[in-house]
């Protein structure tokens, strides 16, 4: 989330066209799909721990990367893999978060577990709030890889692994699995739900300072509408994880997606400060 409130500063800095911004934006989240896709896949076949290490270990490393660029064309590269190692690294928390939890319990772990994207990106805008015109973009993405890195050696040490040994005669067919037996039509919904929901997750956790600035509005406003979109955020995930484990997954996502729809329209119509924020 570090590159929304660095945007404006890395633009200007790089002599970097606002399609070259929109560029280095858009192909983290590229990376990301190529390493959702592919580090579930491996998951699957040599266990969940060994992937996760590797791909903390990767965005962390590209992180470092992103803050030592001087050009336009390193920094999509450091983006791109930065971008491969964190979606290398969601299926699988996500995995885990499913696999050590209580089954009663599940939605709440894996939403208490999302709440540290919120934390870290509301911890960027305060960051940005604090510097203001001087944020020291760079030290974004040291701190950015940093941590990670330092995670690493407790991932190895302590983290279980949680992929349950595959039976002998088990259909590991991945098509089968997604299509086969009637679930063609859930696993398209689910695909298409997912979609929707990460398009916007992105958009926003990238973008929303600079769409704010687009409406005409001061950069400090756009860090904290960053700010305070991941700090309800945190709180709405925590809630939602209550509400789907005590009343089920169709009527509460339904709920949550008309209301996602009502505030996105009415971010659009937004014109002044306090709009936008609201």
């Amino acid at each position: 989330q570090s590159f929304g409130v660095s945007a404006p500063r890395i633009g200007p800095e790089f002599h970097l066209r606002p399609a070259q911004v929109g560029n280095v934006g858009s192909i983290a989240m590229l990376g990301l799909v190529i390493g959702a896709f592919v580090g579930g896949w491996i998951a699957d076949r040599v266990g969940r721990k060994p992937v996760l290490v590797v791909s903390v270990a990767a965005f962390g490393l590209f992180s470092l990367v992103t803050a030592m660029t001087h050009g336009y064309e390193t920094l999509l590269a450091a983006r791109f893999l930065t971008g491969l190692g964190f979606g290398g690294a969601i299926p699988n928390l996500i995995a885990v978060a499913t696999e050590i939890s209580p089954v009663g319990r599940r939605a709440g772990t894996v939403t208490t577990m999302f709440c540290g994207m919120p934390a870290g990106g509301a911890a960027v805008a305060l960051a940005a709030r604090h510097f203001g015109p001087n944020l020291p973009w760079r030290d974004l993405f040291l701190a950015g890889g940093i941590l990670p890195l330092a995670l690493v050696p407790i991932l190895v040490f302590l983290l279980p692994e949680t992929r349950k040994a595959h039976a002998p005669n088990a259909d590991r067919n991945m098509a089968r699995a997604l299509f086969g037996e009637g679930r063609a039509v859930p696993t398209l919904l689910l695909w298409i739900t997912f979609v929707l929901a990460l398009v916007l997750l992105y958009l926003m956790l990238n973008w929303l300072p600079l769409l704010v600035i687009a409406k005409g509005l001061p950069a400090a406003v756009g860090s904290e509408a960053s700010l305070y979109f991941n700090l309800t955020g945190i709180a709405g995930a925590l809630l939602l994880g209550i509400v789907i484990d005590r009343a089920g997954y169709r009527w509460s996502l339904t709920v949550v997606f008309l209301a996602v729809a009502a505030s996105i329209a009415a971010l659009g119509l937004a014109t002044g400060a306090g709009a936008v924020l609201g």
